[in-house]
């Protein structure tokens, strides 16, 4: 892909493969290079203005519209012919809905305050809104009616929504306590809890905590509701959570930088983009790398054949692993026991 010239700042970016009627909006530009499923790349800027790329690799038509609501912070898709937009004048937040045809927009919802992030669930019923009063909004989206307002102790800095468990996470931004609260400079320092509140009765059910230094950038449910991937300016990594216990089943820490944002595929329910502050991008596999952890320390690991194609590990879970090394020296699980021995030998 070419570098795509937005003619400005660009706040926020979306992308769809768009619907297959628009091919003949690259008619004119280069019919040779079109692929069956176009991609329409969305972008907001800081001037209000809305851009869009449209067409196949190498062949991008550009359309720029510009708005008077404000800058455009956060772009969702919500079908192949809608977003929704999250702009700010003066302030002031509204959630617009634009037509990719036209780049037109009109209000959706309108808040009495600002906003800090908005989510939308996998199946577009369900609208989650995080105020600066330190509020969460569940909203429908069908009638834009308020269903639960939920107050929280610290400020909101992002939030997700599951329409398949009926779960809504609220990332924030809290003062640490006790001794650590301020650096070496008396600079305050911030940690990220995580607030998991039921949907259909607004109580709360999980507070998580493993974010210690920094707010939560990036909140992120999967499709089928069976994790959540957080993400906070730190060293630490993304975490990946149980929404059945609430562990934290993984920190992925391969990142060399801070990460600043990882979400979770919309058609892969196990995988993870994730990105850093030195513009690293990195995918994951959640199930391939939960898979090979052990619960607790690995007491000792071996290899057990004289090829070294297979190793053997036995953790402080009472657990003992066999892994098979694939050619590019991937380790893939291939048999887990459960006993009582903490040590293996091969």
């Amino acid at each position: 892909w070419e570098c795509l010239d937005p003619d400005g700042a660009l706040l926020s970016l979306g992308a769809v493969c768009y619907r297959e009627d628009a091919a003949q909006e690259c008619e004119a530009n280069d019919p040779s290079s079109l692929n069956p499923k176009l991609i329409c790349i969305i972008g907001g800027g800081d001037d209000g203005s809305i851009f869009k790329w449209l067409g196949a690799p190498r062949s991008m038509i550009k359309t720029i519209r510009r708005h008077q609501q404000g800058a455009v912070r956060k772009l969702l898709f919500i079908s192949n012919i809608t977003i929704l937009a999250l702009t700010e004048r003066a302030g002031k937040s509204v959630i617009v809905s634009v037509d990719i045809d036209t780049l037109g927009v009109s209000n959706f919802y309108r808040h009495d305050i600002g906003i800090a992030d908005f989510s939308v669930s996998h199946d577009n019923t369900l609208l989650v809104i995080g105020d600066d009063a330190q509020v969460s909004c569940l909203v429908c989206m069908k009638t834009q009616s308020v269903l639960h307002k939920i107050k929280h102790e610290h400020t909101v800095k992002v939030v997700a929504v599951s329409s398949v468990t009926m779960l809504c996470a609220t990332g924030m931004q809290a003062k640490r306590a006790g001794a650590g609260s301020c650096d070496m400079y008396g600079i305050t320092l911030y940690c990220g809890p995580i607030q998991v509140w039921d949907i259909k009765t607004g109580l709360h059910v999980a507070l998580l905590r493993g974010h210690d230094t920094a707010a939560i950038n990036s909140l992120s449910f999967a499709r089928n509701g069976k994790f959540l991937v957080s993400v906070s300016h730190d060293w630490q990594g993304p975490k990946v959570w149980d929404c059945n216990t609430w562990e934290c089943l993984l920190v992925m820490t391969q990142h060399s930088q801070p990460a600043v944002t990882a979400q979770i595929s919309p058609d892969f329910d196990d995988t993870v983009v994730s990105a850093d502050s030195m513009g690293t991008i990195k995918v994951w596999k959640i199930e391939s790398c939960t898979g090979r952890r052990h619960a607790g320390t690995v007491r000792h690991l071996t290899s057990c054949s004289h090829d070294g194609r297979f190793f053997i590990s036995a953790g402080a879970d009472s657990s003992v692993r066999l892994f098979e090394r694939d050619s590019d020296w991937t380790l893939k699980q291939v048999l887990s026991m459960t006993g009582q021995g903490k040590s293996a030998s091969g």
